[in-house]
């Protein structure tokens, strides 16, 4: 390289223009003004995206990136939701356990030591510490504020047995103080701060409980494409939970509240069913048999596993509060 190539500095170069003719007078031959231009613009060489790839096989390799485990094993198997940049929705009707689902998700991520937090849009701290207690210690009457007024010997028993338990999921959580009126670009920018932060995983529950700008075919794509933005850049898994339409048929993907772009642009979608209790043919760990169930997941759309459009019978555990996996649906039961 000559003296007057050497004194080629890309930093002065404003726009393309100024650029090709500093490249020219520094007497540089064509067939390296793209690299040179590369430069200019701040891009990084052709070969990059292979040698991030290779990057992101060592940090795999050694464990410094992996899929987050779930309590449910064949929901996990079959959707990878805990994939690190990935963006899951889970929706369904009012009542249908999600809030109960979103809390077993986050203290079972927080008991593993996960780097986890959620934002609540709806209730308070003192009914998150009610079911944090009844799933932790298996009793759900600690729900009932006349239960507890009549067993208060209990519930400081039970309070200080799972104190640990309680401490970790109240400083994981941020409960509304604006009681749902926060907009959907506040809890985006909750979201990306919690990112930012190197939180793991984050939850929002729900999504639809926060006031929109503008209209939800405005509001809601935004808001989608700046956490999943937010997911992808700062390797987390990101968790939305929300509502159903009225009147949405069981298993359609595009009936989430809001707008379609949950259902579109989301890695995972998720529908938690409530129903009466019926009995579905089941592939369980120990083999097929009928099972009656009280919830049926619809996995609506996986794009890092190979459970789209599977079902999977799941039974709401009224004395601990939770969510219990039941098998994988292969066909429909008798019903009752």
């Amino acid at each position: 390289m000559t003296s007057r190539q050497n004194n080629y500095d890309p930093v002065i170069a404003t726009d393309l223009a100024s650029a090709v003719t500093q490249l020219r007078v520094a007497g540089i031959q064509e067939r390296d003004v793209r690299r040179h231009l590369d430069i200019v613009l701040g891009k990084r060489p052709p070969f990059a995206p292979v040698v991030e790839y290779q990057e992101r096989l060592r940090r795999i390799q050694a464990g410094e990136l992996a899929c987050l485990s779930l309590p449910w094993l064949m929901l996990a198997t079959l959707t990878r939701l805990g994939a690190p940049g990935r963006l899951t929705t889970i929706a369904g009707r009012q009542g249908a356990a999600k809030s109960i689902f979103a809390l077993q998700l986050l203290r079972y991520w927080l008991h593993l030591g996960v780097s986890a937090s959620a934002y609540l849009l709806e209730g308070d701290m003192g009914e998150l510490m009610d079911r944090t207690l009844a799933q932790v210690s298996g009793v759900s009457d600690v729900t009932d504020i006349d239960w507890q007024k009549a067993n208060t010997g209990r519930m400081w028993e039970l309070t200080g047995e799972h104190r640990a338990d309680l401490d970790r999921v109240a400083a994981a959580v941020t409960v509304s103080a604006g009681l749902g009126l926060e907009t959907l670009e506040d809890l985006a920018a909750w979201i990306e701060g919690e990112a930012k932060c190197g939180q793991r995983a984050i939850i929002a529950d729900p999504v639809s409980a926060a006031m929109r700008k503008a209209q939800p075919w405005i509001s809601d794509p935004a808001f989608v494409r700046r956490v999943k933005r937010a997911a992808i850049d700062h390797e987390c898994s990101i968790i939305c939970v929300t509502h159903l339409v009225k009147g949405a048929d069981e298993g359609k993907p595009d009936m989430v509240a809001g707008s379609a772009a949950y259902g579109r642009f989301s890695d995972c979608v998720l529908q938690i069913i409530r129903h009466d209790k019926k009995a579905s043919m089941v592939t369980t760990p120990v083999g097929r048999k009928e099972i009656e169930h009280s919830h049926t997941i619809y996995i609506e759309k996986t794009r890092n596993g190979s459970g789209s459009g599977c079902r999977l019978a799941m039974q709401f555990d009224a004395g601990s509060l939770t969510v219990v996996e039941l098998g994988l649906i292969t066909k429909k039961g008798t019903g009752k």
